[in-house]
């Protein structure tokens, strides 16, 4: 809908309630366009087929127990909040044990090659290449880290 449509919709309401509220009942028709001022017969087109928002919270059922939004269909490209609450949440754990038991060194490598900030992992050679180290220094910093991130007291704070 065209932004001046949507305006003039906006104080046509506007003006309804005001008209509602000083004369105690619903205003005619003449009434609301006397006083915004405008008679568009396309602004009139729209207004008809306008309809009130609807709370996704309202029911749809005989019943009165299943809310609109039970009805739609999941996105599955979008993460629920209580998915994005739970990786949030681990993702802060995940980067608390890190940082306790791994040297600066081997957090970076370890968070670039597994994707550990939400990013997507990258390859060894990816990481030596950011970091400028050779191939042989970044597969002995991941080899130490995993082996540290195995110890079973480590492993029990990542699960």
């Amino acid at each position: 809908m065209p932004v001046c449509v949507s305006e003039e919709i906006a104080r046509r309401s506007k003006a309804t309630s005001v008209l509602r509220n000083e004369l105690g009942r619903e205003p005619t028709r003449a009434e609301t366009l006397g006083a915004v001022g405008s008679t568009t017969p396309f602004i009139d087109a729209a207004l008809a087929v306008s309809r009130p928002p609807i709370s996704l919270e309202s029911t749809v059922d005989e019943d009165g127990n299943a809310p609109l939004i039970d009805r739609l269909p999941a996105d599955p490209d979008v993460e629920g909040t209580s998915e994005m609450a739970g990786h949030a949440l681990l993702s802060r754990e995940m980067r608390a044990v890190l940082i306790d038991v791994l040297t600066p060194q081997e957090c970076t490598v370890m968070r670039l090659r597994y994707g550990l900030d939400g990013d997507e992992p990258i390859s060894q050679q990816a990481v030596e290449e950011r970091l400028g180290f050779s191939r042989t220094l970044v597969a002995e910093i991941e080899k130490e880290a995993l082996r540290k991130l195995r110890r079973p007291a480590v492993a029990a704070r990542l699960l």
